[in-house]
């Protein structure tokens, strides 16, 4: 009976510490900042601005493809992409995303 007391106790040990360790990794996993974020965050407002109005162009120039026969394309740049996060979405489409997300930005990798 003792020996059967202490498996028990060590398998109770070993899922308490498994517990910490996952619940460790998530929170460690949930606060890291990617490298790339702090670069994107820290751009120049007017390379911002920029980005923003050049994704609105061209978004505005594919909506206008799409009702024509034929193919058609659009190529958008993480920079164009990260501008309109910083600039246009504040500004015009604040509740876009929930509330406890803030200050979205990408990065865009081959592969």
């Amino acid at each position: 009976m003792r020996a059967l007391s202490r498996r028990t106790l060590l398998a109770a040990l070993l899922l308490t510490g498994a517990t910490g360790l996952l619940a460790g990794g998530g929170w460690l996993a949930w606060c890291h900042e990617p490298a790339f974020y702090r670069t994107a965050l820290d751009a120049d407002p007017t390379r911002l601005a920029r980005g923003s109005n050049e994704l609105l162009e061209e978004a505005s120039s594919l909506l206008t493809d799409l009702g024509r026969q034929g193919e058609w394309r659009s190529l958008f740049t993480a920079e164009q992409i990260n501008g309109w996060l910083a600039v246009d979405v504040p500004k015009n489409h604040a509740s876009l995303f929930p509330p406890d997300l803030s200050e979205p930005r990408v990065a865009l990798e081959r592969g």
